[in-house]
């Protein structure tokens, strides 16, 4: 068992909810009540008091034990992503609190090699960065809790937080009040092992993006932006650093709604990068971000010529290409030679997971389907009614079926269908199939796409994908 699966259904109370809502716990503030939760927590009881924590007399081989596992949690993340900690329930959360070298081992390692976690858990497919960084801001919290507050002690839970700040705000979830500024200050300070210029300029940038979910970070997110562009406001990084704070500062506008605000600013800093060269083409980081923004402006409709910066997608089979937005989160799973034409999926962890799958059909065969039912491979409807009836089993709740959507694209006609309703985990599910028979070829082609969160928004970006696809042009 891995450690993302020993989660389960403890995890998903904390994800499934956003920062303020009444009577629920978020999974980002500081307060006794909303301390992240995690594996092997009661809900119902709070976290040990400082005298408990000290009480404990930990033995050489815990010590050794504490130390060992937080070195082999680090490098296996690193090479395989967050997905490969296993065991980080609440009992090892105190078991760091009590051995403050080994968490000190912990959340400085996370901190120190947080890109090239988030890296290796993005290609693993398996995204967990973000429980991960939850438990680093419980180590912190117990930590403060010691009464013997030691430089060690005081340094762990400052990396602490901001591994915690820096995982969530990878991944897009949300942060609410945590000591960033407290924790900032305490590791700038640092003599002995400081943190390198490099490193700490990657966590500002990612924390910008974090801010657009945060008050309390986006004020010192853009003090520290200020003082770091200060001393050389026209080198390389820092120019960068202006960029992404441009652009972060126009996502934060428009995520309040306000059009008449955020218009100005998303058209500004879109119609300065807009063209081809003002980004380069390998800065995947930026790419992404101003592929977020052109999404908000379109969320919000704001008339700017601001395309998506993309790579042409095809699958196995080249039935299909369509334009696929760069640095945004899509993994392409690959096809199986088979049925599975090709998969792509997008995890924004807690507010939602997107899968578009492309299948075919030989029409020279009739498929035999687990139910007993024979479907043949040349009829459209044969598909749609099966694969309609298969979402609708998957959600408890049904609010809107229809087996006639508009057209997947203008290249591409056919029938379609859509299903929206409450899921057996999430409360927001949204599938869609488009099918069609292939220009030329003996296969029906079957588009599907599952959305799945707490509260699904309009989605520009996934409908420029759809809207895009069509069959390969023959060769000449």
């Amino acid at each position: 068992m891995t450690w993302a699966r020993t989660w389960g259904p403890v995890l998903l109370a904390v994800a499934l909810v956003s920062p303020g809502m009444p009577g629920t716990r978020t999974a980002s503030a500081e307060t006794e009540e909303d301390i992240p939760l995690l594996p092997g927590s009661d809900p119902n009881k709070s976290l040990p008091e400082t005298e408990d924590l000290e009480k404990q007399q930990p033995k050489d081989d815990d010590k050794d034990e504490a130390n060992e596992t937080a070195e082999k949690w680090i490098q296996l993340a690193k090479r395989f992503g967050a997905g490969q900690i296993e065991g980080f329930d609440i009992r090892q959360a105190k078991k760091f609190a009590v051995i403050p070298d080994a968490a000190l081992r912990f959340t400085r390692g996370m901190f120190d090699n947080m890109v090239a976690i988030h890296k290796a858990s993005a290609e693993s497919g398996k995204e967990n960065l973000g429980p991960v960084a939850d438990g680093c801001l419980v180590v912190a919290i117990l930590l403060d809790r010691r009464k013997e507050q030691t430089e060690e002690i005081k340094t762990a839970a400052a990396f602490g937080r901001l591994a915690y700040v820096w995982g969530r705000s990878l991944v897009g979830s949300p942060i609410g009040h945590v000591k960033i500024a407290e924790a900032a200050t305490y590791v700038q300070g640092l003599t002995s092992a400081p943190v390198t210029q490099g490193t700490w300029v990657a966590f500002v940038r990612a924390a910008l993006k974090g801010s657009v979910s945060s008050a309390s970070l986006a004020t010192w997110v853009e003090a520290e932006v200020t003082r770091l562009v200060k001393d050389a406001p026209d080198g390389v990084e820092m120019v960068r650093l202006r960029t992404v704070r441009d652009l972060v500062s126009a996502q934060r506008l428009a995520a309040t709604g306000d059009k008449a605000a955020a218009g100005p600013a998303l058209t500004k800093v879109l119609t300065a990068l807009a063209p081809e060269g003002a980004i380069k083409n390998e800065d995947l980081e930026l790419v992404g971000l101003y592929n977020h923004t052109v999404t908000a402006a379109r969320r919000l409709k704001v008339s700017v010529k601001a395309p998506y910066r993309t790579s042409l997608a095809k699958t196995s089979g080249n039935l299909v290409t369509f334009d696929l937005p760069r640095g945004t989160g899509w993994v392409s799973v690959g096809g199986d030679g088979d049925t599975t034409e090709g998969v792509w999926t997008r995890d924004l962890g807690e507010r939602e997971k997107t899968t578009i799958e492309i299948r075919k059909y030989d029409h020279r065969v009739v498929y035999s389907m687990g139910n007993g039912a024979r479907i043949a491979g040349d009829t459209l409807t044969g598909w749609l009614k099966h694969d309609m009836a298969t979402s609708q089993s998957e959600m408890t709740k049904v609010k809107k079926s229809a087996d006639s959507i508009p057209p997947l694209s203008k290249a591409i006609s056919g029938k379609g269908y859509e299903v929206r309703g409450i899921g057996t985990v999430v409360q927001d599910v949204w599938h869609r199939g488009w099918y069609f028979k292939a220009d030329g070829k003996l296969f029906t082609v079957a588009i599907g796409v599952k959305r799945a969160g707490p509260a699904l928004e309009p989605d520009p970006e996934l409908e420029s994908m759809l809207e895009s696809m069509a069959e390969p042009k023959p060769k000449k």
